[in-house]
């Protein structure tokens, strides 16, 4: 299958353009900063093709083709800690996008690739190479639309969960040292605040 190399021009989910093999701009992806909510907006030439609405305390929302849904019910997961999500298209036609040496989309029924992602490279000696797409060429524009609109949705939900779980690391660490910090301050005989201060 021929696929078709879009390039990303920052290396941010919510706020790139996507460039064609040509170079030119084919789709476009804004997110306005906000506290708590926020709302994505997906271009292709200039018109608006899809809004996610990102919600701090309830379900984030997809909204395309005139219809809006729940993004757990319209493109969920395929297991409950999986990062895996399958969408079905409007004709029936389901696909997923999972995760392996490559973040990748796959047909359900045919098992055929249709979307694979590629993130950045990063080089010490010469310029970092950008992330790209590969999208199967000839599949039609509203399900080039979709690939797009869902690998927003899967890779922020991979770097939320990748953030998430280094946090959780992070706060693990934190408190095993300031546990470690107290104990020996206790040996030390008045030590304790000292060793307290320094976490």
């Amino acid at each position: 299958m021929t696929m078709s190399t879009y390039t990303f021009s920052k290396d941010s989910p919510l706020n790139t353009a996507l460039r064609d093999p040509e170079g030119n701009i084919a789709y476009q992806i804004s997110t306005p900063f906000a506290f708590g909510s926020s709302e994505t907006a997906i271009k292709r030439g200039g018109q608006v093709i899809a809004t996610i609405q990102w919600k701090a305390f309830r379900s984030s929302t997809l909204t395309m083709r005139g219809e809006s849904a729940r993004i757990k019910d319209i493109f969920p997961r395929t297991e409950r800690l999986s990062t895996s999500r399958v969408y079905t298209m409007p004709n029936g036609e389901s696909f997923k996008w999972e995760d392996g040496s490559k973040f990748h989309c796959v047909s359900v029924d045919s098992k055929v690739t249709l979307a694979t992602y590629t993130r950045r490279v990063v080089h010490w000696f010469k310029k970092d190479e950008k992330p790209t797409l590969d999208i199967i060429q000839d599949v039609g524009v509203d399900k080039t639309d979709a690939l797009v609109v869902t690998w927003v949705i899967a890779e922020e939900k991979v770097r939320r969960a990748e953030s998430s779980k280094r946090h959780r690391s992070s706060s693990m660490h934190h408190n095993n040292m300031h546990h470690t910090s107290i104990h020996h301050g206790g040996i030390g005989g008045g030590g304790g605040m000292s060793g307290m201060g320094g976490c």
